[in-house]
């Protein structure tokens, strides 16, 4: 029976966290402190700051949005004595000053409910808060309430003794998170200045992670946050080394008009010492054909970095660029060469040729889509519905085209480069289901992808359309996403059970049988 009302106290305390946490986006422009100071050791840490942000109202679009049933709500109530979507109840139950940092601490040991729980309260009301956690958990948990720097911090766990020793690491100050050394390397690889909240954590080894940091951060319509993570995963190894490059160095062209572009920068090397240099021989014939010698002399033709990118949409066709960066251009044009000549032996297509900047080009009509290759500038180019005068004329670069959009130039050390225009992407989107609910509320957006000593590393931004707050504009995609799923094009198909079967519906019995099992 103990157990039973224990772990109904556990998830009566995360519900008072957690909706806190969320509606704690938009603080000033400094970096926590609050993290850096709590003691190391334990499993997840989480820093939010509650300044700067319309916690109330975000809270009642959360109670529009009726994403929480309302037994669950009034229940909650009953049992705390406030409404958990009244942004004034938890400043009044917690004695809260509304502003400063709120952070949270969790020690999971080995059991599915968190041994410890630390909340951090940025209040000096100890006594108010002292007395009110006491009868909301009257002995059924370890309880240690006590004032640190300007916090009140609250520990409660299952053993008292857990609790103490919480208490006895936080008061004694000699191992601080930020002595740490994972630690201080992971905030110097995902720290952003102005972060509005920050979570660090160390998983089980089985979760494939054994420790990360994400910070984020609002500003407006503008949305960003870096992540830092150690993967365990054995097929992360195999893929790290490709992505551990500090990218080429080329600059490649993006078109003029471009909609979305993404770039993957390598390393080469071990791509070249992954294939291996024993080929079969059909393999080292292929090559001898192209005009190389071994897999090397092939391999070395190309730099590493290939960038692809979107103008339009036709009939389902879409048309943009590929650019390949290349260390040998000369090599190149003698393969686009040898590659049209097998072409044109083979009677696949009709090929016109002609020379641009100086080289060898090609260009051929597909049904009324203008597609061209060519080089230009240490790269090889293919063009579909545009041209590679145009390309050359009105083309730009990724940093370049981020600006455009309204976005940071982005790092051109990752791996792994995204950037776009979500409302321009919205408008090709038809034939996805429902994608258009979520691009149309993006005006830009961009990520990036890379390892760096052995961590992979993550970031984005995303800038909604429109001057709402970030936080807000999740939330009308959430509300749109679900709308849509009732009414839109997300709509499932509904089923009547009672269908005359001998009415031909175009499903075929077997469709019926795998529509069942799933």
């Amino acid at each position: 029976m103990r157990t039973r009302f224990v772990s109904t106290r556990w998830f009566a305390v995360v519900s008072l966290v957690v909706p806190m946490l969320v509606c704690s986006c938009g603080g000033p422009e400094e970096e926590p402190t609050l993290l850096d100071v709590m003691p190391e050791g334990y499993d997840v840490y989480v820093v939010a700051d509650l300044s700067g942000m319309d916690a109330g109202a975000l809270m009642q679009r959360v109670r529009s949005m009726n994403l929480v049933p309302e037994s669950d709500l009034e229940s909650f109530e009953d049992y705390v004595g406030f409404d958990p979507l009244d942004w004034e109840g938890w400043l009044d139950f917690f004695s809260l000053d509304g502003a400063g940092e709120l952070g949270l601490v969790l020690e999971m040991g080995h059991s599915e409910e968190p041994e410890v729980i630390a909340l951090y309260l940025p209040t000096q009301a100890l006594r108010e808060v002292e007395e009110n956690m006491e009868q909301l958990l009257p002995g059924e948990l370890g309880l240690e309430v006590f004032q640190s720097g300007g916090h009140v911090v609250l520990a409660m766990g299952e053993r008292d003794d857990d609790v103490e020793d919480f208490r006895d690491d936080v008061e004694s100050a000699s191992r601080p998170l930020s002595e740490e050394p994972g630690y201080a390397r992971f905030r110097g690889l995902a720290g952003m200045a102005g972060a509005d909240l920050m979570i660090y954590g160390m998983p089980p080894a089985s979760e494939g992670v054994s420790a990360f940091l994400l910070s984020a951060g609002c500003d407006g319509p503008a949305i960003s946050y870096r992540m830092a993570a150690d993967v365990t995963d054995p097929d992360f190894a195999e893929v790290a080394p490709f992505l551990e490059s500090p990218g080429s160095g080329g600059r490649l062209l993006v078109p003029g008009g471009t909609i979305a572009v993404a770039r993957l920068c390598v390393d080469m090397e071990p791509i070249a010492a992954s294939v291996g240099s024993e080929l079969p021989p059909e393999a080292l014939m292929g090559l001898a054909m192209m005009g190389f010698e071994s897999l090397e002399d092939f391999v070395g033709l190309f730099r590493g970095d290939v960038c692809v990118s979107l103008t339009g949409m036709r009939d389902g066709v879409p048309s943009g660029c590929l650019a390949i960066g290349l260390n040998d251009e000369a090599a190149a044009e003698q393969l686009l060469e040898t590659l049209s000549g097998l072409a044109s032996g083979a009677g696949a297509v009709e090929l016109e040729r002609f020379e641009f900047g100086g080289r060898f080009a090609l260009a051929v009509d597909a049904d009324g889509l203008q597609i061209q290759a060519g080089l230009h500038d240490g790269a090889l180019y293919l063009t579909v519905g545009g041209t590679l005068e145009d390309l050359e004329s009105d083309g730009t670069d990724l940093p370049s085209l981020a600006r455009d959009f309204g976005l940071d130039a982005v790092d051109d050390g990752s791996a792994f480069i995204l950037v776009g225009s979500g409302e321009r992407l919205a408008g090709l989107t038809q034939d996805l289901e429902g994608a258009d609910v979520i691009l149309g509320r993006i005006g830009a957006f961009e990520a990036s992808l890379g390892v760096s000593e052995g961590t992979l590393t993550h970031e984005a931004t995303i800038v909604f359309s429109g001057d709402e707050d970030a936080w807000m504009s999740v939330f009308d995609i959430l509300e749109d996403v679900m709308l849509a799923r009732m009414t839109g094009p997300w709509q499932e198909p509904v089923v009547d059970s009672d269908q005359d079967p001998s009415v031909d519906t175009g499903q075929k019995p077997e469709d019926e049988t795998a529509a069942e099992k799933v």
